[in-house]
């Protein structure tokens, strides 16, 4: 099945696998959750997007609730390679919005919504955090006013072309009926299994709106690069061609084979011929020699 390429604007993670996971990055101007329990990785892949993304025109906004303050986040990042404490202000600016939240009591939630739409407009950012969006409950009187600012948030914070990005300590069955997934345009899980004799971790997107994601659970590690994905090759067939490729494909000149690859192999990149002898490795790379030369390649 041959799929269309996605015409939504987005914004790239800065982390390859995962856009290709995500079928070309975020949805510019939505609202996506990063949901998992506590020490899954989301506060870290969050911050990493934050400095992949950040330019001096259009800066990137952390906003941590009740969690931890920004000088405990930033300290934390000092242990990984994307921190660039020269961006910190000018190009990733951490706002506490706990005390704005806890001084204005039932009103804070409000309050707090109120001035990041705010700052969205004035200083048209290219992405919004909020760490921990799950602590926005204890602040709103019921679950149809905490949808209804969230709603709202969403919808002022779309035009304004600011990608929106909620963070929280969500278990599954939480995912299943909070008001934020419901109106959330993505949600991606990320998992933490103990196995012997390796723990294991993952992340899934569970829905993503205006997308064609890779389905399944796709490794991820965590080290001094920050969050590394791993996209399960056998989810990739049939989305390729949803990742941009700038060098566009080589023709292999088998007939049927180049419709298998979507075109052929992709120009400028590696491709690794496996099988036992006699099985026609060295034929198919002469073949794709003899097709190159008759393209007008050398």
């Amino acid at each position: 099945m041959t799929l269309k390429p996605s015409m939504v604007k987005r914004l790239s993670t800065g982390i390859s696998p995962l856009d290709t996971v995500l079928g070309g990055g975020l949805p510019v101007g939505s609202l996506t959750v990063l949901a998992g329990v506590p020490g899954t990785g989301k506060t870290i892949l969050a911050q990493q997007i934050c400095f992949s993304s950040a330019t001096r025109e259009h800066k990137a906004v952390y906003y941590s609730t009740i969690s931890e303050p920004p000088g405990k986040f930033i300290a934390n990042l000092e242990n990984f390679d994307f921190f660039d404490r020269s961006a910190l202000v000018d190009r990733v600016e951490f706002i506490n919005l706990g005390e704005l939240l806890q001084t204005n009591g039932k009103d804070g939630l409000s309050t707090m919504m109120d001035e990041i739409v705010r700052k969205c407009v004035e200083e048209r950012p290219v992405l919004v955090v909020v760490d921990s969006a799950k602590a926005l409950r204890d602040f709103s009187d019921n679950e149809r006013a905490l949808r209804s600012e969230i709603y709202k948030l969403a919808s002022r914070i779309a035009h304004t072309e600011t990608t929106l990005i909620f963070v929280g300590e969500y278990s599954p069955d939480e995912m299943a009926t909070a008001p934020e997934f419901s109106l959330a345009d993505g949600i991606l899980e990320l998992v933490y299994e103990a196995h012997q004799p390796m723990d294991r971790r993952w992340l899934r997107v569970r829905k993503l709106r205006s997308s064609n994601p890779l389905s399944g659970q796709h490794p991820v590690r965590i080290s001094d690069a920050g969050i590394t994905v791993f996209a399960r090759a056998e989810t990739l067939d049939g989305h390729l061609h949803s990742v941009a490729e700038p060098q566009g494909r080589i023709a292999i000149g088998i007939p049927g084979m180049d419709e298998m690859c979507h075109g052929g192999l992709p120009r400028g990149g590696s491709t690794l011929v496996l099988g036992p002898s006699g099985c026609g490795k060295t034929g198919l790379a002469l073949r794709v020699i003899l097709q190159g030369v008759g393209d007008g390649g050398r």
